[in-house]
């Protein structure tokens, strides 16, 4: 993620509860003539500023909930997003002071410590929520900005995802410091620590 190093001054600033609902839902064909099932899910996600953790309750059955916590390198954090097209919950982290993405956040096993797969510039001074407009990410920061600790004040930081995106199972990531495109076919069945060549790049003029 970049900054856009916008930044806007709030009169006051009010820390609401890091959570999420999020649903799901896909269409499988199951090979009978009739009509494609429908298959759903609901999750609530959290996010701690105790342990930085991300913690999701599987509530599409509300006699079962499942929990499934991912433990990350965060000590805290304060506000998260689930992105159900990538499979990556993002979260302000309080203790990095930026933005920080994990993928395959729901086929993980719980209890599973997941690495950071995104990332924002660490701008921040006291994250405290997150809200999301397409590629645009907002964070609210519960910041002095006038160095007068009896007023109330605050800032909300404007980033915006760019360099890579997935088109279905296909990777497209920007080269750096060219005007390339790259891109990287069904990038997802790689195995770990594997030396993945793009399956084509492309000149594209602008960028």
């Amino acid at each position: 993620m970049t900054i856009l190093k916008n930044s806007i001054k709030l009169c006051s600033l009010f820390a609401l509860g890091a959570l999420i609902f999020t649903s799901c839902s896909n269409d499988d064909d199951t090979g009978s003539t009739g009509n494609p099932s429908l298959t759903s899910s609901t999750r609530l996600y959290t996010s701690n500023n105790t342990d930085g953790n991300i913690t999701y309750y599987d509530l599409t059955d509300m006699s079962n909930i499942t929990t499934t916590s991912l433990i990350t390198t965060s000590i805290a954090a304060d506000g998260v997003y689930y992105d159900g097209n990538t499979d990556t919950a993002i979260q302000a982290s309080r203790s990095g002071l930026a933005l920080e993405g994990f993928t395959n956040a729901t086929t993980q096993v719980t209890e599973s410590n997941v690495n950071i797969d995104v990332t924002g510039t660490a701008d921040m001074t006291s994250p405290r929520e997150v809200a999301v407009n397409g590629d645009f990410y907002v964070v609210a920061d519960n910041s002095d900005v006038d160095g007068d600790t009896t007023t109330p004040d605050g800032r909300l930081f404007i980033y915006k995802r760019s360099g890579i995106v997935f088109n279905g199972a296909d990777l497209y990531a920007v080269v750096d410091a060219t005007s390339e495109l790259a891109v990287f076919n069904g990038f997802l069945s790689n195995s770990a620590d594997d030396t993945v060549l793009p399956s084509k790049r492309a000149v594209v003029e602008g960028i």
